[in-house]
């Protein structure tokens, strides 16, 4: 029987939002993916990804938030007008 959820939640740069959901037998597999999913989210490109290790009632073990700044395009340069 499933024991352990990891939820990550990814909040992307384009408005989408990413919700994957692994389920695992032990804590020592749980851990690992926690941690594993933690690493992926340390340099994504998302604009936030939340990572959640819950038991199987739904009672929180760990969670970590990564939050990323968006890299805006800067706005061009108003052209000045020939005279």
């Amino acid at each position: 029987m499933k024991e352990f959820v990891v939820l990550r939640i990814a909040n992307k740069a384009d408005g989408t939002v990413s919700a994957p959901v692994k389920t695992f037998d032990t804590d020592v597999e749980a851990q690992k993916e926690f941690f594993r999913s933690c690493a992926a989210a340390v340099d994504s490109d998302n604009i936030t990804d939340a990572i959640a290790l819950l038991t199987k009632e739904g009672f929180e073990l760990r969670h970590e938030c990564f939050e990323h700044p968006i890299q805006l395009e800067p706005e061009p340069e108003p052209e000045e007008p020939e005279e």
